[in-house]
């Protein structure tokens, strides 16, 4: 696996690790009532799309469908409904 894919890949669980921090001992209604946390919870989303849209073909064969769904999300990111997360 390239280096970089590596530091994609690690980027992809961090902002997975962030994410699901930020939703500890939160509900659903959480999402309607505070937009700061829909903000970040989309910056993450984003940031894991953003790299896994960037693996290497190589890294990205035994992934791909899913790495293909995240990336397709993140292209999608800017019109989000919180009622989706």
């Amino acid at each position: 696996m390239r280096k970089d894919d590596r530091v994609r890949l690690q980027h992809m669980l961090d902002a997975a690790d962030k994410a699901l921090t930020f939703i500890q001992g939160r509900i659903r209604a959480d999402l309607d009532n505070d937009r700061m946390l829909v903000l970040s919870l989309v910056r993450e989303l984003e940031i894991i799309g953003e790299a896994a849209s960037k693996v290497s073909a190589d890294t990205r064969s035994p992934f791909s469908k899913h790495l293909d769904s995240v990336a397709r999300y993140y292209r999608h990111a800017q019109s989000i409904d919180s009622r989706l997360l």
